[in-house]
């Protein structure tokens, strides 16, 4: 959360940063377009916090998104909400969004919006990383208290936007979160005509459909799960392969490299796509590579483990980041490991990678510091003993 925090700024309480207020744009961008953004402005690894007057301007769904992607990086099971929240000082139910991550057998909500400044600035006593419940609606939750008049519509909402009709917007923006249907940048449902705005029949009887039963337009299997499904296949290495491993590499690196790298590091690493007669040629060399297939039959992930046990290459495709496929392929080449009879595993993890193998047991045994060409690089070797 204090990453997030370091990167971002509410275009709406720059005064409580000691800025002027200012225009902002609150178009929605992809996670990767706020990255590239971020990056662009300042080539410092994310988690190098920016000064206030440094951070990209955005709003709360920019927090909610970015810290959403990095906790399913790190394998923790993440979704964002939309719904309403008491503490921002506007309506009594304020429009917003927050994350939710999985902790055992329930949901905790997360508001990374809420640094030190904004905590003090609007009062705020509670564990921003643990909302309790009286704070935050979701809009599933408030539509329920709206239907059954605990709540009044017209509290609900933002600046002049309030009243049921917004509701049910934020109940549609919520059901398709929770489907892994994140809005559009193009997203304008707020701006509905003044006339008729409140939902007619139809949409009332749907909105009370998707609130009552919790499974409408819920994914038959969350992404969190899909990994363990039957439609993942986790093979050994044939030919074939190598094209798309090449272009796995190069995807991967250019693609998620920036979220611990500087550009002039990813460029080193992956300065063009490479050659896959070298992918084939370290296939055939001895050891078990292993691949990942989803239920279309791409490559979406691979890993690689030498006769010593150490785990050479371990790559997914950045649509894939997040979903547990590389947990997995760790997972195999560690059995794989086991039956060989490999005293230990070790690799030189990168940045992104180093949360993985520390989740699968694996410690640091020293920051390794290196050139790529010119450039400078870093890594972290690491091992686990295999009993």
């Amino acid at each position: 959360m204090d990453v997030i925090q370091g990167l971002l700024i509410h275009g709406g309480a720059l005064e409580h940063y000691g800025l002027p207020p200012g225009e902002f744009d609150r178009e929605t961008l992809s996670v990767s377009a706020r990255l590239g953004e971020i990056l662009g402005a300042d080539e410092r690894p994310l988690d190098e916090a920016r000064r206030p007057e440094a951070r990209l301007l955005g709003t709360c769904r920019d927090y909610a998104l970015l810290l959403c992607s990095a906790m399913r990086a790190h394998g923790v099971a993440a979704r964002v909400r939309c719904g309403f929240a008491t503490y921002l000082g506007g309506a009594p139910w304020e429009d917003h969004w927050i994350c939710e991550v999985q902790d055992g057998h329930r949901w905790r909500r997360i508001d990374a919006q809420l640094d030190t400044v904004m905590r003090q600035a609007l009062g705020v006593d509670f564990d921003p990383a643990d909302l309790p419940d009286e704070v935050f609606l979701t809009a599933d939750e408030a539509w329920r208290r709206c239907r059954t008049n605990d709540l009044t519509p017209t509290d609900l909402g933002h600046g002049e936007a309030r009243g049921l009709w917004f509701a049910h917007v934020d109940l549609m923006r919520d059901r398709l979160a929770v489907r892994d249907r994140l809005t559009s940048p193009w997203d304008g449902w707020r701006q509905v005509a003044e006339a008729p705005r409140e939902p007619n029949a139809g949409s009332l009887a749907l909105a009370d459909r998707l609130t009552a039963d919790q499974d409408v337009l819920a994914p038959s299997t969350p992404w969190w799960e899909r990994s363990r499904t039957d439609d993942l296949v986790i093979r050994n290495y044939r030919l074939g392969d190598a094209p798309h491993m090449a272009q796995l590499y190069f995807d991967s690196v250019r693609a998620i490299g920036p979220r611990g790298y500087s550009p002039e590091q990813v460029a080193a690493w992956a300065p063009e796509p490479a050659d896959p007669v070298r992918f084939h040629a370290r296939a055939a060399d001895g050891r078990t590579t292993l691949i990942a297939e989803n239920a279309h039959g791409e490559v979406i992930a691979y890993g690689d483990l030498e006769a010593d046990g150490h785990i050479d290459h371990l790559y997914c495709r950045p649509d894939a980041a997040g979903t547990g496929v590389a947990s997995r392929i760790v997972e195999e080449l560690t059995t794989c490991a086991r039956t060989a009879g490999y005293p230990r595993l070790y690799v030189e993890a990168s940045e992104l990678a180093r949360p993985l193998f520390e989740h699968k047991g694996f410690r640091v045994t020293e920051r390794r510091e290196f050139r790529l060409g010119e450039t400078p690089m870093h890594n972290y070797a690491m091992e686990r003993a295999l009993p």
